[in-house]
């Protein structure tokens, strides 16, 4: 799986400004896309299904960088989960009912390798053109011919566990996450196998509260998977830099994360749902996952999955056929510079509020406040070091407030509950 996903359904939207404004490309609100994959800049695939209908699965293909997707309906065929290309040319599609689907001309045409098994696939991952892996319900499945013959080893007594997604580091090394399943007895782990799916131990446990959908890895070493823990509003960030021996945990309060990837070894990026109002946002790190900052609300549709085609260029897939583009590495608003939230921010307070925040500032100027899509919605000259806004009519979210002085901008944002 390539954005690494948690389900959900299908706009099409994209931005030329920075991630600021999205605008709507198309529409359609009869399918949902649960997964995305690159092979370039250029060309892409975004997999799902149609509401109401299981026997119809979908394939979105850009070959000019998500200006222009061409749907591509595939009949006979249940909804497909995750899709991955190792090369520009082979790639792999998977969906329930043991559905698999195979291209060999970068997403051109796509045929069933006719898997015969009633197995529902939810994550796919070849390292290379030969040597793939899926999961599907209690079972890894491996191949070494391109899919055309699979073999399986069990993890878990069915409804014990659920298998998530799948990540191979290479074409022996790889590692997936599981959640407590239906049965009691279950728990959260994270599994890793050296020898290529024939044993698989776990590298670690999270008990029966922890709910792990996704893992990637920006090297051999380095690695993430994220998720929920079930009795709070707490994302749960994992992360390794030994190969997954070992598991350090980051907490996120009032987001929980679904799909995750990482440009560079430092800029990674972790799609999921605000907390307070479950609008679909993401977060952002470049230090590496030592720090991340505040969820970025998206939409109010349920997103599944992120990709970057390079360090600037990012898609997200989701809801009513949702694909959000940015051209920057999900920059801030029009008008709010990315570096805005280090040391020049302005001080806001109480935050979040309901009624009204205080603004410190540093110097006379021009107060702005800005929704998420960069429209300006207040604009007022500021005299004292101190100035008291009143929020109420504003709807609840979050908003960015820039002052501007002569030679300098401060800029912060605060959430209207």
């Amino acid at each position: 799986m390539c954005g690494l996903t948690c389900i959900s359904y299908g706009k099409i939207l994209k931005t030329e400004n920075g991630g600021g404004a999205w605008t709507v490309q198309s529409t359609d609100s009869t399918f949902f896309l649960y997964d995305v994959c690159f092979t370039n800049s250029n060309s892409g695939c975004a997999v799902g299904g149609f509401w109401g209908n299981w026997s119809s699965s979908i394939i979105l293909r850009t070959t000019n960088g998500g200006v222009n997707w061409t749907n591509q309906i595939i009949g006979n065929s249940d909804d497909l989960y995750s899709v991955h290309f190792p090369d520009a040319n082979n790639g792999f599609a998977v969906g329930p009912r043991g559905t698999i689907l195979k291209t060999v001309n970068g997403g051109d045409l796509w045929t069933s390798l006719g898997f015969g098994l009633l197995t529902n696939f939810g994550s796919v991952h070849f390292p290379n053109e030969n040597i793939g892996y899926a999961t599907g319900d209690n079972k890894v499945y491996s191949t070494t011919d391109g899919g055309l013959n699979w073999n399986f080893q069990e993890l878990g007594d069915s409804g014990y566990i659920v298998l998530g997604s799948i990540y191979f580091t290479s074409p022996s090394t790889g590692f997936l996450v599981s959640s407590p399943g239906c049965s009691p007895g279950g728990t959260s782990n994270i599994y890793k196998t050296t020898n290529g799916g024939t044993n698989w131990t776990i590298c670690y446990s999270g008990g029966l509260d922890v709910f792990l959908g996704a893992i990637y890895f920006s090297d051999a070493n380095t690695g993430y998977a994220v998720g929920a823990e079930g009795s709070s509003n707490t994302g749960i960030i994992l992360k390794t830099i030994d190969g997954g021996i070992t598991w350090s945990e980051n907490n996120i309060y009032w987001f929980g994360p679904c799909s995750i990837f990482f440009t560079s070894p430092d800029y990674g990026y972790i799609l999921g749902s605000d907390g307070y109002y479950g609008n679909a946002a993401i977060i952002k790190t470049e230090d590496g996952g030592n720090t991340w900052a505040s969820p970025y609300a998206l939409s109010s549709n349920g997103l599944s999955s992120v990709y970057f085609s390079d360090n600037n260029n990012g898609f997200i897939v989701g809801n009513n056929g949702s694909i959000l583009y940015t051209k920057n590495g999900g920059g801030y608003p029009v008008g709010v510079k990315e570096k805005s939230f280090e040391p020049n921010s302005i001080k806001i307070y109480p935050n979040p509020s309901y009624d009204k925040i205080n603004i410190e500032s540093s110097a006379e100027g021009h107060l702005s406040i800005l929704n998420l899509n960069g429209q300006e919605l207040m604009n007022k000259p500021i005299s004292k070091k101190s100035t008291q806004i009143d929020i109420t009519n504003l709807p609840a979210g979050i908003y960015f407030i820039r002052v501007t002085y002569e030679k300098t901008v401060q800029v912060g944002k605060f959430l209207k509950e």
